[in-house]
C-alpha cells in the first residue's frame, strides 16, 4: 500500500481535493441561488455532506483496496510465474544433464568394452612377437659366441660368420599393426630393421667378391698383355677396369660394415636391447589378459 500511494500520490492527492472541493462548490451554489431552489440549511444540509462524504470516502477506499487487491495478484502472478518458469529451466537443465551423464557413461562403456576387444584380440600376436624375440635374441648370443670364438681377423678385416643366421619372418612382422602400444610397435619395428640388417651384412662373404676381382684383375692381363689390342679390347679394358673399382669399393663397405656389426654383437648391445623387448612384450601379454579376465599364457622364457 505505501509503495501504491508513494508512485500515485499526485492522483491521491487530485482525489483528495476534489472530495473537498466539491461540497463547497455545492454550497456556494446553494447560497448563492437560494431564491430559486430553496434549501434547509440545518439538518438537511449536514446530512447531505455526511451522506456524500461517507460515499465519496468508501467509494475512494474501496477503490484503493480495489487498486492494492489488484496490484498484489498481478505481483504474486508475476512471482509465480517467475518461480515456475525457474523451476521449469532448472528441470530441463537437470534432465539435460542427467542426460548427458547417461551418454557419456555409455560412450565409457562401449570405450572400454571395445578397448578390453582389441586387448584380447592383441593377444595371440603378442606370442607370435613374444617367440620371434625370444628367437632373435637366441640368435644374438649365438653370434656373440662366434665374435669371441671363431671369428678370425686377418689383417685387421673381421670376415664372415661361420654359420648363417636368417632373417625375421615378414609374415609375423608384417602383422606389427595389430598391436595397441605405440610405443611397442616402435621398439619391436627398430629391433627387427636391425637384426635383419646385422644378419645382411655378417652374411655377406668377402671371399666370394676378392675371388671375383681376381678373376676381372686376370682378363684385365690378359687384355694388356697383348702386343695390339683393338678397338673392342680396349673398351672390355676400360669396363674391366670400372668394375674392379666397384667391386673394391663394395668392398671396403662390406668389411667396415662387418666390423661395426660384429663389434655390436660382441659387446651384447642388441641382445639386451632384444631382452628389453621381450620382457615389455611380456608385459603386456600379462596386461592383456588381466583386462579381460583371461589365464596368463606361461612364460616361454622360463
Amino acid at each position: 500500500m505505501k509503495v501504491f500511494l508513494k508512485k500515485n500520490k499526485f492522483v491521491v492527492l487530485f482525489g483528495i481535493a476534489i472530495f473537498l472541493l466539491i461540497p463547497l462548490a455545492i454550497n456556494f451554489i446553494v447560497i448563492f441561488s437560494q431564491n430559486i431552489i430553496p434549501v434547509v440549511v440545518d439538518n438537511d444540509w449536514i446530512g447531505f455532506f455526511g451522506s456524500y462524504s461517507g460515499s465519496f470516502i468508501g467509494g475512494i477506499i474501496g477503490a484503493l483496496i480495489a487498486i492494492y487487491v489488484s496490484k498484489v495478484q498481478v505481483n504474486q502472478q508475476k512471482v509465480n510465474f517467475e518461480r515456475d518458469l525457474k523451476f521449469r529451466i532448472e528441470q530441463q537443465e537437470e534432465n539435460f544433464n542427467n542426460q548427458l551423464i547417461f551418454w557419456k557413461q555409455q560412450q565409457h562403456e562401449e570405450a572400454t568394452r571395445v578397448e578390453r576387444e582389441n586387448y584380447k584380440n592383441q593377444i595371440y600376436f603378442l606370442r607370435r612377437f613374444e617367440f620371434e624375440v625370444i628367437k632373435i635374441r637366441n640368435t644374438l648370443k649365438k653370434l656373440k659366441e662366434q665374435a669371441i670364438d671363431y671369428v678370425f681377423i686377418t689383417d685387421g678385416t673381421r670376415y664372415d660368420a661361420v654359420s648363417k643366421e636368417q632373417k625375421t619372418n615378414p609374415l609375423i612382422w608384417n602383422r606389427i599393426d595389430k598391436l595397441m602400444d605405440d610405443e611397442i610397435k616402435l621398439r619391436l619395428q627398430l629391433l627387427q630393421e636391425e637384426y635383419d640388417k646385422l644378419i645382411d651384412i655378417i652374411g655377406k662373404s668377402i671371399w666370394s667378391t676378392k675371388d671375383e676381382i681376381d678373376l676381372i684383375k686376370i682378363e684385365v692381363k690378359k687384355l694388356n698383355n697383348k702386343k695390339k689390342r683393338s678397338e673392342t679390347d680396349e673398351i672390355h679394358l676400360k669396363i674391366h677396369n670400372i668394375k674392379i673399382e666397384e667391386l673394391v669399393a663394395e668392398q671396403k663397405y662390406v668389411i667396415s660394415e662387418k666390423i661395426y656389426y660384429w663389434d655390436t654383437v660382441y659387446k651384447g648391445k642388441y641382445i639386451e636391447q632384444a631382452e628389453i623387448s621381450r620382457k615389455v612384450v611380456r608385459e603386456e601379454i600379462i596386461k592383456s589378459c588381466k583386462l579381460n579376465e583371461m589365464e596368463v599364457p606361461e612364460d616361454p622364457n622360463q
